[in-house]
């Protein structure tokens, strides 16, 4: 870590960062993957012909942060402030580039896993039945749904491919289950693509246990009420004996929303949903104008 956190944190800032579209430019775009899919099956069957087996997507190289964000992150440890990740991916799936970073802590699962110091301060699963019940319900109404863990994730899928490759595939909910059971259980799950229509019906009961975000890109996911980004970064302030002044947060998606309560500052990404910007302290660069780095600048932050 960057940071020992020996004396007091209070004249310091503390800074929040969203990953995707905030630290990086954005990846897959899997509404667009759906399209071309669709669009692949439609040309088959006007021909006549049987609809192609579509290969699931090249190993890409991951993305990695611009010079601009790891100067940024530089500039700051120089500066004494603490800089914290704060995303919906499991820290398992951080690029060893995001790592390089040395981030002062995590806040991974979109607020089910907090990290400070190297200290796990909240690892939170979805209750086993709750998960099981869940599961069957959405296998039943056809959905493929990406399931995550602190270090691990499953996809199950009744009968499409998966989209992800770095995950098991399986097909029925007792195999999801006895993944979970070997994981300790999962944190949070994912929709990737439209899958509305068959979404719209069992919407109204996964609403009574579960927040819902829409991360753009054709991703959507679901965490336990209460285990968002804001929940987790209060968590953070605490443990630091930190209050809200001197505080940050930098985000583009719906589910970066919840940081706004929880900063003094909340900085929307240029490339940010309109509904983000309107909750925003400052609208700063795009995530491919170096926001971040710019954004911290505006604030002195950098020296």
């Amino acid at each position: 870590m960057a940071t020992t956190f020996e004396g007091s944190t209070a004249n310091r800032a503390v800074i929040f960062f969203d990953i995707d579209g905030t630290l990086l430019v954005p990846g897959r775009d899997f509404l667009k993957e759906q399209r071309e899919r669709e669009k692949l099956i439609a040309a088959a069957r006007e021909r006549g012909e049987e609809p192609p087996a579509v290969p699931a997507p090249a190993a890409r190289k991951p993305i990695e942060p611009r010079p601009a964000v790891v100067e940024a992150f530089a500039k700051l440890h120089e500066q004494g402030h603490l800089a914290f990740i704060s995303t919906g991916r499991p820290k398992a799936f951080l690029q060893q580039a995001l790592l390089d970073l040395e981030p002062d802590g995590f806040i991974c699962l979109a607020g089910a896993y907090v990290e400070a110091r190297g200290e796990v301060l909240r690892q939170v699963t979805i209750p086993a039945g709750l998960l099981e019940r869940v599961a069957t319900m959405m296998s039943s109404a056809g959905l493929d749904v990406d399931y995550e863990a602190a270090g691990e994730g499953a996809s199950l899928y009744p009968e499409h491919d998966a989209v992800l490759r770095n995950r098991p595939l399986v097909r029925t909910v007792p195999e999801l289950v006895g993944i979970a059971e070997s994981l300790g259980g999962f944190s949070k799950f994912v929709l990737r693509g439209d899958q509305s229509a068959n979404l719209a019906p069992v919407l109204p009961e996964l609403l009574e246990h579960f927040d819902t975000a829409d991360m753009g890109q054709g991703i959507r996911e679901f965490t336990l009420k209460g285990m968002n980004k804001r929940s987790g970064i209060e968590l953070v302030l605490e443990h630091l004996g930190h209050g809200r002044q001197n505080t940050y947060a930098f985000g583009d998606s719906e589910n970066d929303l919840p940081m706004a309560d929880a900063v003094e500052t909340f900085v929307a990404m240029g490339n940010a949903f309109d509904m983000v910007k309107e909750h925003a302290g400052y609208v700063t660069d795009s995530v491919f104008e170096d926001g971040v780095a710019t954004g911290l600048a505006h604030f002195g932050l950098l020296g």
